[in-house]
């Protein structure tokens, strides 16, 4: 299992290409980013004055707090749904409802609906990865992931996807247009597995009014095309570094820049208000 022991999650393999500089796009097609640490249940993060100090230590930044209660359906492969479990969570938003840090029982992720740049992002989760370290104190973490998911709404006046994005994922997308117009929804999975983690790749399109993930964000008023990265590393349980895990985000994050660009055209980008 992955020990997180190194920041280059492709050990220095690049397979998508060399480093490359963000560009700044005005109407950016993001529609969410995320990231997340798992860590051993801690069975006292419901009380609210266990949670007390970590409210304390990130208020000024996140000032608004309310607590959610979550349910889901546990599947067992031998005897099917099983009844729901429930768990309380709880939220911390900016003022502006821009940036949210969520706190569960076994989790801590922090993510923002209007992305600025990695920097802002790396600098705020080391933030509030200290913070947890200090008053949470979950001494050890399980999972790490990093997450961007990528909308185009598929209007009238956009430009073929063929001038938008690589051949290589296209897929149906990219089929004739006598195909197409009877083709309701397409996707592609694609699991890449590294030495020290996994990049988890996700496109295609979807009917106007589909939301096939939470993450996703509103129901769509027209058809779209998603691209979903979702970049983690797993391990049984490691000790808690701060400055280690941040760097693996930064990390983490440059490598699913690095496969965006990789992805897109230059027309994307000038589409979307960037320079390349």
């Amino acid at each position: 299992m992955d020990d997180f022991s190194t920041v280059d999650p492709f050990g220095g393999v690049e397979p998508f290409g060399g480093e490359v500089e963000q560009v700044p796009l005005t109407s950016s097609p993001l529609v969410g980013v995320i990231v997340q640490v798992r860590f051993p249940p801690i069975l006292r993060i419901p009380e609210p004055p266990f949670v007390a100090a970590f409210q304390d230590s990130i208020r000024s930044s996140y000032p608004v707090t309310h607590a959610e209660t979550t349910a889901g359906i546990v599947m067992d492969p031998s005897l099917g749904p099983q009844p729901r479990r429930t768990e309380q969570v709880w939220r911390f938003e900016d003022l502006e409802g821009n940036w949210t840090v969520s706190l569960g029982m076994g989790f801590m992720s922090l993510d923002v609906s209007r992305y600025t740049d990695r920097a802002e992002l790396v600098e705020r989760f080391h933030r509030v990865l200290g913070s947890l370290e200090a008053d949470i104190n979950p001494r050890s973490i399980t999972r790490l992931g990093v997450r961007y998911v990528d909308r185009v709404e598929l209007v009238a006046d956009l430009p073929p996807l063929e001038r938008l994005v690589r051949t290589e994922v296209l897929g149906m997308a990219g089929a004739p247009v006598g195909v197409r117009e009877h083709m309701a929804q397409t996707l592609t999975d694609t699991l890449f597995v590294t030495d020290g983690a996994k990049l988890r790749a996700r496109w295609g399109t979807v009917p106007a009014g589909v939301v096939l993930d939470p993450f996703h964000g509103a129901p769509p008023r027209v058809p779209s095309w998603i691209l979903d990265l979702d970049m983690y590393g797993d391990s049984d349980r490691i000790p808690l570094d701060v400055g280690e895990v941040t760097e693996r985000v930064g990390a983490y994050a440059a490598r699913i820049y690095r496969f965006f660009r990789w992805v897109v055209s230059d027309e994307f980008l000038r589409w979307h208000g960037g320079e390349p």
